[in-house]
């Protein structure tokens, strides 16, 4: 068997060069066939890619579109939230009932914008020492030691032996 050609470096980065090239061309053939209304898999078929495949391209597109505008919409409302609670600070301050509930309302938006009462996740992890482990089996002992001696409490009188 003929030994297989490597290439260079160069000859590496000449070809991914063209590989990315090749699959930006790809991906913009992918978005237009989806704009266009087909399925994920009828432009899978056209494209010769799984529908799995299509679906990662088109959900990267809009991950690309959409997360720098999730960020700037965010620090707008952030500053408005900022803005109308400076506002309302010295009608709050002045004990206004319905500038307290505004500003109530004003906080719980900025809350839920920043995810302030949102769901946290807790990760318990349970661990036992060899003392925890001693313990234990000391208790089991005592817990059949308990069970034995109210067995024998509870035989009838010709059935059980007290030593006599």
């Amino acid at each position: 068997m003929p030994p297989r050609s490597r290439r260079t470096p160069e000859q590496n980065s000449a070809a991914q060069k063209r590989n990315k090239g090749q699959t930006v061309e790809r991906d913009a053939e992918v978005w237009r066939l989806h704009i266009a209304g087909l399925t994920l898999r009828q432009i899978g078929a056209k494209v010769g890619l799984h529908h799995t495949t299509v679906l990662d391209i088109v959900n990267r597109g809009v991950a690309e579109v959409r997360d720098p505008l999730i960020g700037e919409i965010r620090r707008l409302a952030d500053e408005r939230c900022m803005l109308l609670w400076a506002k309302l600070q010295p009608a709050i301050d002045a004990g206004d009932v319905q500038a307290i509930e505004v500003g109530r309302k004003v906080l719980e938006s900025w809350r839920k914008l920043h995810g302030v009462d949102g769901p946290i996740q807790v990760e318990v992890r349970e661990s036992l020492s060899q003392t925890d482990l001693e313990l234990q089996e000391m208790i089991n002992e005592a817990e059949a030691a308990v069970a034995a001696r109210a067995a024998q409490i509870n035989a009838p009188a010709d059935v059980r032996d007290d030593g006599d």
